[in-house]
């Protein structure tokens, strides 16, 4: 048995790994998300597009 590793000597590494491997591919998903869908561009003040209704 000394060749073997046991489970609970390696079970919080696993997890570990596992729970980074979710969180960074959430991130990635994510940001292909975001560069398929934009949101709407914000408004900047002085800049030279206009949105909306022209003024009467």
């Amino acid at each position: 048995m000394e060749d073997q590793v046991l489970w609970h000597d390696i079970q919080a590494v696993l997890y570990q790994t596992y729970s980074e491997l979710v969180s960074a591919a959430t991130r990635v998903l994510s940001t292909i998300d975001n560069i398929q869908n934009p949101g709407p561009v914000p408004y900047l003040p002085d800049s030279a597009v206009m949105y909306g209704s022209w003024p009467e």
